[in-house]
């Protein structure tokens, strides 16, 4: 099976149960996967109803969705109505934030967005109160991580007004309700970078072309997990190889993964390989929730690491030149 998948494996193992086959006897390839944002794991529709007419037809079938039909059958993004009140002190530090959401996954849950009302701002009063509305339509599909791009879009445009009403610069508004070291400094430097207190000040266009300038802050809660399986190869001619079962949805997997491998060898990374997006090479992960890179990183570093020490134990054994 070719096709374009977040997981590999997930795929293999969904069409291993439907054709009740053992999972060696199914192969899934994605070389390219060409964007995935989360709508993508496991046999969809499409791809068992292409291994149903293939196995009929005794020949290989290619399937090609139209627009139309992409819309139609594979999912689209949870709806989502939100209502946010925010109440601020004197010194315009959040005093407390609540939220009301309200969206559709179809006949399936996922719609929910209040990821980002408890990651991003420090709030000492939070209430959400989420619900799905079930419908008779297809399930939903994240459209770029479930839930949380609709739910940075409501607090950050509540976090703007509020801003606004009280005349508080929007960029000092966020640094005052965030004490988190990392996104200070991202403040800090995405500030200087852009221009904002010059722009800020700027009087207002006049004339029929406008300009704005905006700021917002995003999280994501992801980490790497365990499980990916690595393997690097050496060749006589001083060539390496790496080995992985996980895809490249558009990140330069295949570039990271080498990277890691050339520097834990001491290679140029023109000397280094990857090979990925087949279920031939060890496990991985699905690609899914920015984990790709920080859980397949760690085992291609170790599968290097055990490589070189191997290496270093055949060189200390060979002898040296012009000795007997």
């Amino acid at each position: 099976m070719w096709t374009s998948t977040q997981g590999i494996f997930s795929v293999r193992d969904d069409l291993a149960v439907y054709f009740n086959l053992p999972h060696d006897n199914v192969r899934v390839i994605t070389e390219y996967l060409g964007g995935g944002f989360g709508s993508k794991f496991g046999a969809g529709t499409e791809v068992i109803v292409a291994a149903r007419l293939a196995k009929a037809a005794g020949v290989p079938v290619k399937l090609m969705l139209t627009r139309r039909d992409e819309h139609l059958a594979t999912g689209n993004r949870p709806s989502s109505k939100q209502k946010v009140k925010i109440g601020i002190d004197r010194d315009a530090h959040l005093t407390a934030i609540e939220l009301e959401q309200r969206g559709s996954g179809g006949i399936g849950a996922g719609s929910g967005s209040a990821g980002a009302f408890v990651e991003v701002y420090r709030c000492p009063n939070l209430q959400t109160e989420e619900r799905n509305v079930y419908l008779n339509t297809g399930p939903s599909s994240p459209m770029r991580a479930p839930g949380w791009p609709q739910g940075c879009f409501a607090l950050e445009l509540a976090m703007d007004e509020t801003a606004r009403k009280h005349g508080i610069d929007r960029l000092e508004f966020r640094r005052r309700n965030n004490d988190h070291p990392i996104r200070a400094l991202q403040y800090d430097l995405g500030a200087k970078a852009f221009g904002w207190d010059e722009k800020s000040r700027a009087p207002k266009s006049s004339g029929a072309m406008k300009r704005g300038i905006g700021v917002a802050s995003a999280a994501w809660h992801a980490l790497g997990v365990s499980g990916p399986e690595a393997q690097v190869i050496a060749y006589r001619d001083g060539r390496s190889e790496v080995r992985v079962g996980t895809q490249d949805i558009g990140t330069g997997t295949r570039t990271v993964l080498a990277m890691v491998a050339a520097e834990e060898l001491g290679l140029p990374l023109s000397k280094v390989a990857c090979q990925i997006g087949d279920t031939r090479f060890l496990f991985s992960v699905p690609s899914g929730g920015s984990m790709t890179a920080p859980s397949n990183t760690p085992a291609v570093r170790q599968a290097a690491a055990h490589l070189k020490d191997k290496l270093f134990r055949i060189a200390a054994t060979a002898p040296r030149r012009g000795t007997k």
